[in-house]
């Protein structure tokens, strides 16, 4: 479709247009309801000029983790389901009033730093494509049914979208979906994420402000706190339920939540959204207090219609002690040494028992990725299950194998170089060492000395040396 105007005369009404959202706040008006006044304002086909819009503002499609951008911000969006009715004025004008707030809390509690909302800085409304019911009925309460609905409209990917998704779930009956909210692509530094709470919320519970806070913090990486071992209910994290945070309307509670050493320290980790946190055990973790040897991330979404964040890895070698082969290229990749046992089955992979010496893992990315070299970090607590021998192949995509590396390994973070190889399957076969067993802390695939797939978990000191 062809728009009915020059491109001069659609800046200045989509400068016009923005303008109107502006006036006071985060925003007064919703987008669709100021873009359609002012557009007839000057007798033009709304539908055409929308479209034209749509196309101007949004990001050129990419895929692979090169499109994850620097910069991750905040867009606020109003989720439409099909029998339910768009924003009023004063709804709009709550829920901005609710962002700026919590935007405000989280400078407070990161000592000046914050998150950004999207240049736009107006609420995006959009039509989902199903009835209420249907998202009720939809796996995981309906959000990635949501989250795939508003990456198709933005013509964005899971990898290049740029967006934290702040998402008011129109639902004038209840409150589903209550309240959620993930890493899209799961981990402290991926990419996007997506937060939902329903208008129902909006308009008649009182701690409207807190919940937001809290899910919020679940859209930048940070898990309840109960996964670190601290009660649920009685904690000062925003990310525990503890009532006596509970906000009372647009007023915050007398005794408010905060980050507690596990919160910032997961924060400092995700500088695509805050670009100057840090974190300094001297003065982040109270004095006489402790943190958390451990770090948890959230895992990541599967949306309908968009492929998997991470690999498939296969072996042909089992997965022992709670082990997966996956997590050589999701996991944190933790040194060797003790003292004492370092095994983490969280983060490594623990082969059966191999009468052959002899292990075969294939892994295949959801696209063709580019690389140079592989390191290969084997052995667990400076003493056990090393790699002495590797053979790296290429798989095209009938299975047949070209080989790029075939030698020794005398490093338990041993680097092996190859021509650059691009590929979305690739074969790795490895020789065990002193023991029959195999344990893996990582797969490392880089292109000219970089990391080409981030790991849920990154490097402190990697992300605080960017800042």
């Amino acid at each position: 479709m062809k728009p009915r105007f020059g491109a001069a005369k659609g800046k200045e009404i989509a400068a016009e247009a923005s303008t109107a959202t502006l006036t006071r706040g985060l925003f007064l008006r919703s987008e669709a309801v100021v873009a359609e006044d002012v557009l007839e304002r000057q007798g033009w086909n709304t539908a055409a000029i929308l479209w034209a819009l749509l196309v101007w503002g949004t990001p050129a499609a990419r895929s692979g983790y090169d499109a994850i951008p620097d910069r991750v911000q905040v867009l606020p969006v109003a989720f439409v389901p099909k029998d339910q009715s768009p924003p009023d004025p004063a709804e709009t004008k709550l829920f901005g009033e609710h962002l700026q707030i919590a935007r405000a809390r989280y400078r407070e509690m990161l000592h000046g730093d914050t998150f950004d909302f999207a240049p736009e800085r107006r609420l995006k409304v959009v039509r989902g494509r199903h009835d209420l019911d249907h998202y009720r009925r939809a796996r995981e309460r309906g959000a990635p049914d949501m989250v795939a609905e508003l990456l198709d409209e933005l013509e964005l990917t899971r990898f290049s979208n740029p967006y934290v998704f702040c998402i008011l779930v129109m639902n004038a009956e209840d409150s589903f979906p209550e309240g959620g909210g993930r890493p899209i692509n799961g981990g402290a530094n991926l990419g996007g994420g997506m937060l939902y709470i329903a208008s129902f919320e909006l308009k008649r519970n009182e701690h409207f402000q807190s919940t937001l806070q809290h899910e919020l913090g679940h859209s930048f990486g940070l898990p309840h706190v109960d996964v670190y071992g601290y009660p649920i209910q009685g904690t000062d994290s925003i990310m525990s339920y503890n009532p006596a945070h509970h906000s009372q309307g647009l007023q915050p509670s007398p005794t408010p939540g905060t980050l507690i050493a596990e919160d910032r320290r997961a924060l400092a980790l995700n500088d695509r959204v805050f670009a100057k946190t840090t974190f300094r055990p001297l003065r982040d973790i109270p004095v006489g207090g402790a943190i958390s040897p451990r770090i948890v991330p959230l895992g990541p979404m599967t949306l309908p219609g968009h492929p998997d964040f991470y690999p498939v890895v296969t072996t042909d070698a089992g997965e022992e002690l709670g082990s997966r082969a996956v997590n050589v290229i999701q996991g944190e990749i933790k040194p060797s040494a003790g003292p004492g046992i370092t095994y983490d089955p969280g983060n490594m992979w623990h082969s059966r028992p191999l009468p052959g010496g002899k292990a075969v893992l294939e892994i295949e990315f959801p696209f063709a990725v580019s690389a140079d070299e592989l390191v290969i970090h084997s052995q667990h607590s400076g003493i056990d299950h090393e790699v002495s021998a590797m053979k790296l192949e290429r798989l095209d995509g009938s299975g047949s194998a070209a080989a790029l590396a075939d030698q020794r390994v005398g490093s338990i973070e041993e680097a092996v170089s190859f021509e650059p190889t691009e590929s979305r399957r690739w074969r790795l076969t490895l020789r065990t060492g002193k023991t029959p067993f195999l344990v893996l802390r990582g797969l490392d695939f880089r292109r000219k000395g970089k990391p080409v797939v981030p790991r849920l978990i990154p490097s402190l000191v990697d992300a605080e040396s960017r800042k």
